[in-house]
């Protein structure tokens, strides 16, 4: 068994509004998310500074380090779960499904301290296993400013899953208006 954690912070400043609310298929983002993790733990939390999400039947967990981006939202979801390994993922990724993460899942070698989706060596970051392990050097990294995700993870005992290209599609962020116009123009029934 593990945590998830759902990273609804950021600045949203390419979006200009919260990603996790937006709507596609007449559902909020966050909606998708949970629909497709519910059925992998008993232990859901959302990563958020605000009450945008309190309708929602999950504890929101507020950062222990602000302003310090995906590294700080990753340090709190760690310090905050009650499991060893933690599913962290991002809640601009409505196409997540059921089924990818199983797969993914199904790839993780539990002997690493980080696992994360790759696609043509595109590292993914915020669809990824985190061990609590890590959690010191996450301090650390945090304390000192050094806040490139990526650096972190390639830095530590980690695993890029090569995400095969039936899956690809469930990583694409939606970070800007003009994303979130794609996405709609690609998946218009």
């Amino acid at each position: 068994m593990m945590g998830i954690s759902i990273l609804c912070g950021g600045k949203n400043s390419r979006m200009g509004e919260e990603k996790g609310l937006l709507l596609w298929q007449k559902k909020r983002f966050i909606d998708h998310i949970l629909e497709a993790v519910e059925p992998f733990s008993t232990e859901i939390h959302l990563i958020h500074n605000g009450i945008n999400f309190s309708d929602l039947p999950y504890p929101i967990i507020k950062d222990i380090y602000v302003e310090k981006g995906p590294l700080g939202g990753i340090h709190s979801a760690l310090v905050h779960s009650t499991f060893e390994k933690n599913l962290i993922l991002s809640c601009d990724m409505p196409l997540v499904t059921k089924e990818y993460i199983a797969y993914f899942l199904s790839e993780v070698n539990e002997n690493n301290q980080i696992s994360v989706a790759q696609t043509n060596k595109k590292i993914h970051p915020l669809c990824g296993i985190y061990s609590k392990s890590v959690l010191k050097e996450l301090q650390k990294r945090i304390k000192d400013n050094d806040l490139k995700l990526i650096n972190f993870i390639l830095a530590r005992d980690s695993q890029q899953i090569e995400i095969t290209p039936k899956y690809a599609s469930c990583l694409s962020n939606i970070n800007s208006k003009e994303d979130l116009i794609d996405l709609k123009k690609r998946y218009e029934y």
